[in-house]
Parts: C-alpha cells; structure tokens; sequence
C-alpha cells in the first residue's frame, strides 16, 4: 500500500463486508460519495439517506481519512422515512 493510501473495511447494510484502498487526503464525505456509486442503481440511497459510522459514533462528513487507522471497519448506517414527530 502506497504512502498515500490505506485499507478500510466497509460492512454494507446488509453484512457484507468489503475492503476498499483509499486516498488518506480523501474526507469521509468522498468517501461515501465513492460508496453511493457502488450501490446507486438499487438502493434507492442518496448522501442524505447513508451515514458512515466508525466506533459506534457517526462520522463528521469533514473529516480526512488519514485521522481513521489503517483497516479500520466503518459500518454503513440508513436513515429511512418514517416515524411519528411530535
């Protein structure tokens, strides 16, 4: 892996699990953009909808991926419609 880069694990909505090489410069909102790509055709997702969660917090869109370890798991999260509001 180059200096540049680093190995995240991704685990889908479903499980799946999937490592994918990314640019350390990169922030987390390029990083879900490069997920949505992936998964536009069926999902129905759209950056609104997917949040990205790395040790059970959610992830500010800002952050750079170098401030994340190498092999790290960020899990993806959707927020669906629905619900009663008050």
């Amino acid at each position: 892996m180059g200096k540049g880069r680093q190995q995240l694990v991704v685990v889908g909505l479903r499980g799946e699990r999937q490592i994918r090489s990314v640019a350390k410069e990169h922030t987390v909102h390029q990083l879900k953009k490069d997920i949505l790509q992936d998964f536009h055709t069926s999902s129905g997702l759209n950056e609104n909808s997917l949040k990205l969660s790395y040790q059970s917090k959610m992830m500010d869109e800002r952050v750079l991926l170098s401030s994340i370890s190498d092999m790290a798991v960020i899990q993806l999260v959707a927020e669906l419609p629905g619900g009663q509001s008050e």
